[in-house]
């Protein structure tokens, strides 16, 4: 089964100082702990806002899961998905519906 990663920076500054690859690590090596296979066409990166629904790498990820192409998100904290509650119960309901379980890796996963 085929798992995704998505991590998300707000600024160039923060992708210079690894936070971007250490939040990609820690999600690919919890989906590796847990049976899923990570390719690396289903490893995004986003470097902007996580203010609203269209970011070119989330829209990547939720077209895939659309797809049937990967069966679980990880991603390192709920913030890195979307800083808008409301928004981020939208992308949540969309992956449901597309039957992807999704994790954070802070804990606080939906049911």
């Amino acid at each position: 089964m085929n798992a995704g990663v998505y991590s998300r920076v707000a600024t160039t500054g923060e992708e210079e100082g690894m936070f971007l690859e250490l939040q990609e690590e820690a999600s690919v090596a919890m989906a590796l702990s847990q049976g899923y296979e990570v390719p690396d066409e289903f490893r995004y990166r986003e470097v902007g806002s996580g203010i609203g629904l269209r970011r070119r790498q989330l829209d990547k990820l939720r077209a895939a899961a659309a797809r049937g192409e990967i069966q679980a998100i990880f991603v390192f904290e709920r913030s890195r998905l979307s800083r808008n509650p409301l928004e981020l119960f939208l992308i949540l309901d969309e992956l449901r519906e597309a039957r992807v379980n999704v994790q954070f890796l802070g804990g606080d996963n939906p049911s």
